[in-house]
Protein backbone atom coordinates (compact mmCIF):
# COMPACT_ATOMS: atom_id res chain seq x y z
CA UNK A 1 0.00 0.00 0.00
CA UNK A 2 1.50 3.57 -1.17
CA UNK A 3 -0.42 6.16 1.54
CA UNK A 4 -0.66 10.07 -0.66
CA UNK A 5 -1.60 12.81 1.45
CA UNK A 6 -1.42 16.61 -0.18
CA UNK A 7 -2.85 19.73 0.68
CA UNK A 8 -3.12 23.28 -0.68
CA UNK A 9 -1.90 26.54 0.16
CA UNK A 10 -3.15 30.08 -1.73
CA UNK A 11 -2.42 32.17 0.87
CA UNK A 12 -0.42 32.81 3.86
CA UNK A 13 -1.61 31.55 7.11
CA UNK A 14 -2.35 33.59 10.27
CA UNK A 15 0.75 33.52 12.51
CA UNK A 16 -1.30 32.46 15.50
CA UNK A 17 -1.74 29.13 13.27
CA UNK A 18 1.24 29.12 11.83
CA UNK A 19 3.04 28.98 15.38
CA UNK A 20 0.80 26.28 16.23
CA UNK A 21 1.21 23.97 13.52
CA UNK A 22 5.32 25.34 14.10
CA UNK A 23 5.29 23.64 17.29
CA UNK A 24 4.33 20.08 15.99
CA UNK A 25 7.61 19.76 13.80
CA UNK A 26 11.39 19.01 15.94
CA UNK A 27 13.52 22.61 16.74
CA UNK A 28 16.17 21.08 14.41
CA UNK A 29 13.43 21.35 11.20
CA UNK A 30 12.02 24.91 12.27
CA UNK A 31 15.16 26.20 12.47
CA UNK A 32 15.75 25.26 8.69
CA UNK A 33 12.40 26.19 7.46
CA UNK A 34 12.30 29.48 9.31
CA UNK A 35 15.73 30.81 7.02
CA UNK A 36 13.46 30.77 3.95
CA UNK A 37 12.71 34.34 2.70
CA UNK A 38 9.61 33.78 1.11
CA UNK A 39 6.32 32.24 2.95
CA UNK A 40 5.77 30.43 -0.11
CA UNK A 41 8.68 28.18 0.61
CA UNK A 42 8.08 28.47 4.68
CA UNK A 43 5.10 27.18 4.49
CA UNK A 44 5.50 24.79 1.72
CA UNK A 45 8.05 23.17 3.61
CA UNK A 46 6.50 22.88 6.97
CA UNK A 47 3.27 21.45 5.13
CA UNK A 48 5.43 18.75 3.66
CA UNK A 49 6.49 17.68 7.47
CA UNK A 50 2.77 18.18 8.77
CA UNK A 51 1.77 15.63 5.47
CA UNK A 52 4.95 13.17 6.46
CA UNK A 53 3.80 12.75 10.25
CA UNK A 54 0.28 12.02 9.06
CA UNK A 55 1.59 9.46 7.06
CA UNK A 56 3.77 7.67 9.53
CA UNK A 57 0.51 7.48 11.32
CA UNK A 58 -1.05 5.58 8.82
CA UNK A 59 1.76 2.60 8.49
CA UNK A 60 1.70 2.36 12.36
CA UNK A 61 4.52 4.75 13.15
CA UNK A 62 4.33 7.81 15.65
CA UNK A 63 4.22 11.14 13.93
CA UNK A 64 6.87 12.67 16.26
CA UNK A 65 9.20 9.48 14.39
CA UNK A 66 10.27 12.84 12.17
CA UNK A 67 12.76 13.53 14.98
CA UNK A 68 14.93 10.43 13.38
CA UNK A 69 14.81 11.58 9.78
CA UNK A 70 18.95 11.23 8.89
CA UNK A 71 19.98 11.86 5.13
CA UNK A 72 21.78 9.90 2.46
CA UNK A 73 25.15 10.29 0.87
CA UNK A 74 22.63 11.86 -2.04
CA UNK A 75 20.93 14.16 -0.11
CA UNK A 76 17.44 12.12 0.56
CA UNK A 77 15.71 11.85 3.41
CA UNK A 78 15.22 8.81 5.25
CA UNK A 79 14.01 7.07 8.53
CA UNK A 80 14.47 3.23 8.71
CA UNK A 81 15.30 0.47 5.69
CA UNK A 82 11.54 -0.51 6.82
CA UNK A 83 9.63 2.71 5.46
CA UNK A 84 9.98 4.59 2.06
CA UNK A 85 8.85 8.12 1.33
CA UNK A 86 8.50 11.24 -0.52
CA UNK A 87 7.60 14.94 -0.53
CA UNK A 88 7.63 17.30 -3.00
CA UNK A 89 5.69 20.59 -3.19
CA UNK A 90 4.50 23.14 -6.56
CA UNK A 91 2.87 26.21 -6.78
CA UNK A 92 -0.08 25.94 -4.25
CA UNK A 93 0.47 21.80 -3.42
CA UNK A 94 2.42 19.92 -1.05
CA UNK A 95 1.97 16.33 -1.49
CA UNK A 96 3.95 13.53 0.88
CA UNK A 97 3.81 9.69 -0.45
CA UNK A 98 4.74 6.54 1.78
CA UNK A 99 5.22 3.03 1.51
CA UNK A 100 6.55 0.31 3.84
CA UNK A 101 6.53 -1.93 0.95
CA UNK A 102 9.47 -1.33 -1.81
CA UNK A 103 10.42 2.51 -2.81
CA UNK A 104 8.57 5.30 -3.79
CA UNK A 105 9.32 8.87 -5.62
CA UNK A 106 6.50 11.41 -6.25
CA UNK A 107 7.04 14.57 -8.42
CA UNK A 108 4.65 17.25 -8.82
CA UNK A 109 5.07 20.57 -11.38
CA UNK A 110 2.94 23.23 -11.90
CA UNK A 111 2.26 23.64 -15.57
CA UNK A 112 3.69 26.77 -16.83
CA UNK A 113 5.32 28.51 -20.19
CA UNK A 114 9.12 27.44 -20.81
CA UNK A 115 11.98 27.71 -23.16
CA UNK A 116 11.63 24.17 -23.98
CA UNK A 117 14.72 24.25 -26.05
CA UNK A 118 16.78 24.53 -22.69
CA UNK A 119 15.32 21.08 -21.51
CA UNK A 120 16.19 19.15 -24.87
CA UNK A 121 19.51 17.95 -23.09
CA UNK A 122 17.16 15.85 -20.93
CA UNK A 123 15.22 13.97 -23.10
CA UNK A 124 15.71 11.07 -25.52
CA UNK A 125 15.01 11.03 -29.39
CA UNK A 126 11.42 8.97 -29.50
CA UNK A 127 10.93 11.66 -26.09
CA UNK A 128 11.82 14.92 -27.76
CA UNK A 129 9.97 14.01 -30.64
CA UNK A 130 6.72 13.28 -28.77
CA UNK A 131 7.05 16.76 -27.04
CA UNK A 132 7.71 18.31 -30.50
CA UNK A 133 4.86 17.01 -31.91
CA UNK A 134 2.14 17.43 -29.78
CA UNK A 135 -1.22 19.78 -29.97
CA UNK A 136 0.51 20.76 -25.91
CA UNK A 137 4.10 20.40 -25.95
CA UNK A 138 4.54 22.53 -22.49
CA UNK A 139 1.82 19.87 -20.96
CA UNK A 140 3.69 16.87 -22.75
CA UNK A 141 6.74 18.14 -21.56
CA UNK A 142 5.94 18.72 -17.69
CA UNK A 143 4.55 14.88 -18.30
CA UNK A 144 7.76 12.91 -19.06
CA UNK A 145 9.46 15.45 -16.44
CA UNK A 146 7.33 14.77 -13.31
CA UNK A 147 7.37 11.14 -14.97
CA UNK A 148 11.41 10.62 -14.54
CA UNK A 149 11.70 13.20 -11.11
CA UNK A 150 9.40 10.52 -9.15
CA UNK A 151 11.96 7.73 -10.69
CA UNK A 152 14.80 9.54 -9.45
CA UNK A 153 13.53 10.16 -6.47
CA UNK A 154 12.64 6.71 -5.92
CA UNK A 155 16.33 5.20 -6.99
CA UNK A 156 17.46 7.55 -4.56
CA UNK A 157 20.44 9.07 -5.85
CA UNK A 158 19.03 12.27 -7.75
CA UNK A 159 20.13 14.34 -9.73
CA UNK A 160 23.71 12.27 -9.44
CA UNK A 161 22.24 10.80 -12.02
CA UNK A 162 21.71 12.08 -15.89
CA UNK A 163 17.51 12.30 -16.09
CA UNK A 164 17.94 11.61 -19.90
CA UNK A 165 19.33 7.91 -18.68
CA UNK A 166 15.62 7.40 -17.85
CA UNK A 167 13.83 5.49 -20.20
CA UNK A 168 9.93 6.17 -19.96
CA UNK A 169 7.69 3.71 -22.35
CA UNK A 170 4.16 3.31 -21.35
CA UNK A 171 3.63 3.65 -17.51
CA UNK A 172 7.12 2.08 -17.09
CA UNK A 173 10.31 3.45 -16.80
CA UNK A 174 13.78 1.80 -16.71
CA UNK A 175 16.91 2.74 -15.29
CA UNK A 176 20.32 0.95 -15.44
CA UNK A 177 17.97 -2.53 -15.72
CA UNK A 178 15.57 -1.74 -13.12
CA UNK A 179 11.94 -1.08 -13.66
CA UNK A 180 10.07 1.47 -12.18
CA UNK A 181 6.04 1.24 -12.32
CA UNK A 182 4.22 4.93 -13.17
CA UNK A 183 1.48 6.67 -12.24
CA UNK A 184 -0.53 9.74 -12.67
CA UNK A 185 -2.30 11.69 -9.99
CA UNK A 186 -4.86 13.62 -11.52
CA UNK A 187 -5.08 16.84 -8.44
CA UNK A 188 -5.46 19.87 -10.81
CA UNK A 189 -5.70 20.42 -14.61
CA UNK A 190 -2.73 22.88 -14.09
CA UNK A 191 -0.48 20.70 -12.39
CA UNK A 192 1.35 17.61 -13.38
CA UNK A 193 2.03 14.93 -10.57
CA UNK A 194 3.80 10.80 -10.98
CA UNK A 195 4.65 8.54 -8.38
CA UNK A 196 6.95 5.65 -9.17
CA UNK A 197 7.68 3.01 -7.22
CA UNK A 198 9.13 -0.71 -8.00
CA UNK A 199 5.94 -3.06 -7.08
CA UNK A 200 3.90 -3.39 -9.87
CA UNK A 201 0.30 -2.91 -9.13
CA UNK A 202 0.54 -1.37 -5.79
CA UNK A 203 -2.24 -0.31 -4.25
CA UNK A 204 -2.66 3.92 -3.76
CA UNK A 205 -4.97 5.09 -0.67
CA UNK A 206 -4.77 9.25 -1.99
CA UNK A 207 -6.48 11.58 0.33
CA UNK A 208 -6.48 15.31 0.55
CA UNK A 209 -5.78 16.76 4.04
CA UNK A 210 -6.92 20.18 5.83
CA UNK A 211 -3.86 21.25 7.54
CA UNK A 212 -5.67 23.31 9.75
CA UNK A 213 -7.16 19.81 11.36
CA UNK A 214 -3.62 18.37 11.65
CA UNK A 215 -3.58 16.97 15.06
Amino acid sequence: MIHILYSRHDVMLGSETCSDLFRKIPPGMQRKISRYVRWQDRQSRLFGHLLLRECLELCGYRPDSTDKITYNRFGRPYLSHKIDFNISHSGSYVICAITDQGRVGIDIEKIEPLNLERFMQYMNQEEWSDIENSDHPVETFFEYWTQKESVLKANGRGLSIPIKDILIKDKEAILYCNRYFLNELNLDVSYKCHVATDLENAEMNIRQIDLGKIG
